[in-house]
C-alpha cells in the first residue's frame, strides 16, 4: 500500500494540463474538468465569455443538437426546451421567444462555438463563476438521490456522506490513509491479492485546475473544493484478467457512488454532532 501511495505522490508532481490558450480559466462540466473530457480545444475565452463547440454540449451535457447548414443555425434542446442560435447573431430564441445576449456564436476551424452560459442557463443548467479560483462550474456531478443504494457512509470530518449498496460493499474497500490524511477507495479483490488496486482518494483542494490527474469536483467546502482524484489506468500489477476486470468494475462503481454524495450544510453538521452531546 505504501508503494502505491508513493506513486500517487509522484504523480502529483507532474505538471498540470495546459489551460485554454491565453487564459487562466478552467471550465468544469458536471464536476469534471473539460480539458480531460475533450481531446481538441474544449473552449475559448473571448470578451469575458466562455464559448464551447456544440459537440461539447451534446456529448458532455446530454443536450440534443441539430445544425442547419444553410441558415448557419444551431438548435439545442433538453427536456422540451429548445434554444436556437445563429452564427454572428446576438439574438436567439427560447421556445420561440426572442431574447438577446452580449455574445455571438462563431465558426472557427470548421466548428461552431456557442456561448456556454446563455445556452446552459436557458436549458435549466446551473452556471457558477468562481472569481477567486477562476473556475466556470456548469451543472453538478451529484445528480441523483441514493436510489437503490441504501447503506449510508458518513465522512463527517469531511462534511460529506454518500451511499453504497450491498454489491458495492462486496467489491470495494474504503480506508483512511494517513499519507493522504483522507479516505481512499480500493478494489477489494486486488487489495487482498497484492495490496494494490487503489481507485483514488478524496482530497480538499484549494485549486482543482492544478491537479495533474483526472478528478471530479463534488462540491465546495471549507478550505476549497472537495474532489475525488483517480489514480489513473492501472495496467500494471494485475496477475490475471479477472483482477483487471474487477478493478475496472470498481472504478465504475465509485463513479456511481460519488453521484449520491451529499455535502453537509453547517446547520446539518451541528445537528449531527448534537446527538452525541
Amino acid at each position: 500500500m505504501k508503494k502505491l501511495l508513493a506513486l500517487v505522490l509522484m504523480l502529483v508532481l507532474i505538471p498540470g494540463i495546459a489551460l485554454a490558450e491565453g487564459t487562466d480559466i478552467a471550465v468544469y462540466l458536471n464536476g469534471e474538468d473539460l480539458r480531460t473530457l475533450w481531446n481538441e480545444t474544449p473552449y475559448v475565452i473571448e470578451g469575458d465569455r466562455t464559448y464551447v463547440p456544440i459537440r461539447v454540449i451534446s456529448e458532455n451535457l446530454g443536450y440534443d443538437v441539430a445544425w442547419n447548414q444553410g441558415a448557419k443555425e444551431v438548435s439545442i434542446t433538453r427536456d422540451g426546451t429548445e434554444v436556437v442560435m445563429a452564427v454572428g447573431m446576438a439574438d436567439y430564441t427560447v421556445n420561440g421567444e426572442l431574447k438577446y445576449m452580449d455574445a455571438q456564436p462563431f465558426l472557427r476551424e470548421d466548428r461552431t462555438f456557442v456561448p456556454l452560459r446563455f445556452v446552459a442557463e436557458a436549458l435549466g443548467t446551473t452556471v457558477e463563476w468562481d472569481e477567486f479560483y477562476r473556475l466556470v462550474l456548469v451543472g453538478s456531478y451529484i445528480d441523483r438521490p441514493q436510489e437503490e443504494r441504501t447503506v449510508e457512509y458518513n465522512m463527517v470530518d469531511m462534511g460529506t456522506k454518500f451511499y453504497f449498496n450491498e454489491a458495492d460493499k462486496a467489491a470495494l474497500l474504503l480506508v483512511w490513509a494517513a499519507d493522504y490524511n483522507n479516505y481512499v477507495f480500493f478494489d477489494k479483490m486486488n487489495y487482498a491479492a497484492t495490496g494494490g488496486g487503489m481507485v483514488g482518494n478524496f482530497a480538499v483542494v484549494g485549486q482543482p485546475k492544478d491537479l495533474p490527474m483526472r478528478h471530479i469536483i463534488l462540491g465546495k467546502i471549507q478550505g476549497g473544493y472537495l474532489c475525488f482524484c483517480f489514480l489513473g489506468h492501472q495496467n500494471f500489477g494485475f496477475e490475471n484478467e479477472e483482477q483487471s476486470l474487477s478493478y475496472q468494475n470498481s472504478v465504475e462503481r465509485v463513479k456511481e457512488i460519488l453521484k449520491t454524495s451529499h455535502i453537509y450544510m453547517m446547520e446539518e453538521l451541528e445537528e449531527y454532532y448534537s446527538q452525541f452531546q
